[in-house]
């Protein structure tokens, strides 16, 4: 049984004439009527009592016809479904951020891509290391923006956007603050808060004992904003990347040779195809390096 008899069939039962309904679908009179001739030999009986001066409805036309009507619109429900999954596959993003990286860096380029695509479905979730990296994996999010992701089972395409240190953020009452360079042995005796999400929180407490840097620990924090609300209030200070936005009174000082960086990139599957909005993010960060060709629009993944 196929659609379009089906369609004829609903269509000369709302007419009752064969002319008009071939009129309405666009068809000519012979194809209208081979077509409900098939459909009457699979249901196995006439639907129809052809004759002047219109058709009818046989007890079986009248019997199917409801069962029919619903099998169509079903039909036409689960067509106009794939085609909205199918534009929304095309113009959604899935992206997983690490907890320890602010998103101000590259929201220029999401813009840039927003501006191309107008109705641009964005979905960004966090998670640590081996979240992302399971969400990547999983087919949950297509792209990653995160440092050292290398717990992902499969192969990762890896772009790095960009490098940066870390530097000291105290309250702008410390005593500290407004000096264009802070030597390591200041820290000696203040209380350090730990940034618990960061990923290269040992290392930098391993960078500070080679300095002779012991500082006595405030304490462990496992999110960011909360980190921030602690040093505001003078309950210790922190060292964080030079991407983190602070809000207003904590200032941000440099330590001297305090050498700890991190270089945060993005990340995809190996050999999965992007979708154009991944290639087209993709692109806007590539620009940034000439080393790296464009991708095309069909989003090649290496």
């Amino acid at each position: 049984m196929e659609m379009h008899q089906v369609r004829y069939f609903l269509t000369v039962a709302k007419h009752l004439n064969f002319s008009r309904a071939a009129d309405e679908c666009n068809v000519t009179q012979p194809s209208l009527s081979r077509a409900i001739k098939q459909l009457e030999a699979e249901i196995g009986g006439e639907l129809f009592v052809r004759g002047p001066p219109s058709a009818r409805l046989t007890p079986l036309g009248h019997a199917v016809h409801p069962a029919l009507k619903q099998c169509y619109e079903a039909a036409l429900g689960a067509q106009s479904l794939a085609i909205s999954l199918k534009r929304r596959a095309q113009t959604s993003l899935r992206l997983a951020v690490a907890e320890s990286i602010d998103l101000a860096p590259v929201l220029p380029h999401i813009q840039r891509v927003r501006n191309r695509f107008e109705h641009l479905d964005l979905t960004v979730q966090r998670g640590d290391a081996a979240k992302t990296a399971a969400m990547l994996r999983d087919g949950d999010v297509e792209l990653v923006i995160a440092v050292n992701l290398h717990e992902a089972g499969a192969s990762l395409h890896q772009l790095p956007l960009f490098t940066e240190g870390f530097d000291l953020v105290v309250p702008a009452q410390h005593r500290l603050a407004g000096q264009p360079l802070v030597p390591a042995r200041e820290l000696r005796r203040e209380p350090l808060l730990i940034g618990a999400y960061c990923e290269h929180t040992q290392d930098i407490l391993d960078e500070l004992s080679s300095l002779g840097v012991a500082a006595p620990r405030a304490g462990e924090v496992h999110a960011e904003r909360d980190l921030l609300g602690l040093v505001a209030a003078g309950l210790g200070i922190a060292l964080l990347p030079r991407s983190a936005p602070l809000p207003m009174g904590l200032q941000r000082i440099p330590v001297a040779g305090l050498a700890i960086e991190r270089t945060v990139s993005l990340y995809s599957v190996a050999g999965r195809p992007w979708s154009r909005i991944g290639a087209s993010i993709i692109n806007q960060f590539r620009r940034l390096r000439p080393d790296r060709a464009q991708l095309d629009a069909a989003g090649e993944n290496p």
